[in-house]
């Protein structure tokens, strides 16, 4: 047995089991030479591996293949349904893919976003996700990840020679309005400002489809638990009876917001949201909503990171009617 706080080597094991170091390198790696040796040659060699409680160096196969084994992600918002479901999907996929994740969350923090980024550069990461906008082709650091190699994926958002994955909301809109155009010739659309993704066009166009007028509101910030909205722009005259929410947990907070105000859900207001599938039973009325698929959102970005190429994936999203809606 190795003394107490020395770290076992490869030689170390090597000497033990009376073989040369690469010998051993070529079994605890499981290369396909070391088929070639006897089966009671691998068998001791892993024995006394475990006995000597051997764990292979990061840094040390780092310096060897010129890869860390470590993924880098970065995103606004771990508290949110959506995102903190896609960074649980995201360390499932890295677990399978024998990566370790990292994972820098940045408060829609724009200095942070990019603090994250030169952290995780020097950290030495074999990939990016990048799930804010806030990355623009112009910036220095845009700049040394594409010189570098190093593979970039970003959401909702296409930058020059990146792939991106995509959340493509026009199936999942196109039900929900169709839904709703059934009993309404007006649709509110309720969303934050400068949205990067496609929900907009994808509203405007399901709308459209329907032969129902469009109405888009949008409102400043990220922080939903706390914005006020008029009644009159739910009771007054000509004001849609019908919303889609596209700001993923706003549907919660606008379906309370307007309980307080005494306005009866789905009778008086019908309500779709858009977020991950186990929002729809955090109130009551169950909140109806466009459905975001964040394990194949997560599948496609790792494919996306291992693929070498500049494609893009678009993932479609689906529709749940419930309570909130008739």
């Amino acid at each position: 047995m190795e003394p107490e706080g020395k770290r076992a080597s490869l030689s170390d094991i090597a000497k033990e089991a009376g073989v040369d170091a690469s010998t051993v390198s070529l079994v605890l790696n499981r290369k396909p030479l070391a088929e070639r040796l006897r089966p009671e040659t691998r068998r001791r060699i892993i024995e006394i591996a475990e006995k000597l409680r051997y764990r292979p160096s990061a840094a040390a196969r780092s310096l060897r293949t010129g890869r860390s084994g470590m993924i880098g992600m970065v995103v606004g918002d771990i508290a949110s349904l959506f995102y903190s479901e896609l960074t649980a999907t995201a360390l499932a996929n890295a677990e399978r893919n024998g990566r370790r994740l990292i994972v820098s969350a940045t408060e829609w923090s724009k200095e942070k976003e990019l603090k994250a980024l030169e952290n995780l550069l020097a950290a030495g990461v074999d990939g990016i996700i990048f799930l804010p906008g806030s990355l623009s082709e112009e910036h220095p650091l845009f700049r040394t990840i594409r010189s570098e190699r190093i593979p970039l994926v970003t959401f909702d958002r296409k930058l020059p020679g990146t792939p991106a994955v995509h959340c493509d909301y026009r199936r999942g809109f196109a039900e929900a309005v169709a839904r709703l155009a059934a009993r309404h010739r007006r649709i509110g659309y309720l969303g934050a400002r400068g949205e990067v993704s496609n929900k907009i066009p994808s509203f405007r166009e399901a709308c459209s489809a329907c032969g129902c007028e469009g109405i888009v509101c949008e409102f400043e910030g990220d922080d939903f638990s706390n914005f006020k909205l008029e009644p009159a722009l739910f009771l007054g005259d000509g004001a849609p009876k019908a919303w889609l929410v596209g700001a993923g947990e706003a549907s919660i907070y606008l379906l309370n917001h307007l309980l307080r105000q005494g306005i009866g859900i789905p009778g008086e207001i019908e309500l779709v949201g858009t977020s991950v599938p186990r929002i729809g039973e955090l109130c009551t009325a169950s909140v109806s909503h466009v459905e975001l698929d964040c394990s194949a959102l997560m599948r496609a970005a790792f494919e996306l990171l291992g693929g070498g190429e500049e494609r893009e994936i678009f993932v479609p999203t689906g529709f749940r009617p419930l309570g909130s809606c008739r």
